[in-house]
């Protein structure tokens, strides 16, 4: 778990972590500001796709298979990790500390499942249901909030 914070952090002390972030966050402001956004974001698919391919091999070195549909199971995790952990599936919020933290907890409720003897299955409708409540609540919030202030205005 320490191994994605320790490549992440010099990347985000860099100019290209800022870059990153603020392309995520907004390209046009990004562009405004100076920031070549079409070499930025060829810069994160390049990035990601390196990780992708560090993690399949890792994966395939811990099974020792090389089974092409080994990893399907792990792309819903790795949402709702990333979700639950503070990101924005739109860009530009998000840390890997909050990633990292966010799949510690899902490993722990995934492994608290298997304890209790869940079938399988039910473990994906629970990561699933975990990630909608997760992806609804800001919103829920927000409205909440809102009405509190209109009640006590």
């Amino acid at each position: 778990m320490l191994v994605p914070i320790m490549i992440w952090y010099p990347v985000r002390r860099s100019r290209l972590g800022t870059s990153l972030y603020a392309v995520g966050n907004d390209p046009a402001s990004a562009y405004v500001v100076g920031i070549k956004v079409g070499r930025v974001t060829i810069a994160a698919f390049v990035l990601s796709a390196l990780f992708a391919a560090l993690g399949g091999v890792v994966l395939t070195m811990g099974i020792a298979s090389g089974d092409p549909n080994i990893g399907t199971p792990y792309t819903l995790n790795s949402i709702t990790a990333a979700v639950l952990g503070g990101a924005l599936l739109s860009g530009g919020r998000g840390t890997i500390a909050g990633t990292v933290a966010g799949a510690l907890t899902l490993s722990f409720i995934s492994n608290l499942l298997f304890s209790l003897g869940i079938n399988s299955y039910w473990q994906f409708v629970v990561t699933g249901a975990l990630l909608v409540a997760v992806l609804a609540l800001p919103p829920v919030i927000r409205r909440i909030r809102i009405r509190r202030a209109v009640v006590a205005s």
